[in-house]
């Protein structure tokens, strides 16, 4: 929730460097979208804790897979505009933004092995 304010931001790969998406006097609205978009995450993690001791059923799988769409959506409409979100994410390096990657797979891989 604190990405905004403790990161640098979207950034792009330039000739000299990084080139953060804040600088370019877009639309500077990518932070605060992405922001909204990784906390729609709290819906399936309401869910799982509800059922916390039984795998998961196929409203929650299906809970889960629509906001992992919608974020996956996100990330490639930040893309769009300036944003490179893995350079963001590996090579700025974004911790907060590296952090939020590596958990939505981690969530991802463990309802897929749960539903198996």
């Amino acid at each position: 929730m604190s990405w905004e304010y403790y990161s640098p931001g979207f950034a792009a790969n330039s000739s000299t460097g990084a080139v953060f998406c804040r600088e370019l006097l877009s639309s500077g609205s990518d932070d605060s979208a992405m922001v909204l978009m990784f906390m729609i995450m709290i819906l399936p993690f309401i869910f799982r804790l509800a059922r916390f001791r039984y795998p998961p059923k196929a409203v929650e799988t299906s809970v889960f897979a629509v906001c992992v769409l919608l974020v996956i959506g996100a990330l490639y409409l930040a893309s769009l505009d300036c944003a490179q979100v893995f350079y963001t994410a590996f090579v700025v390096p974004d911790f907060m933004l590296l952090a939020a990657l590596v958990s939505l797979a981690g969530a991802v891989w463990s309802i897929y092995r749960l539903r198996t």
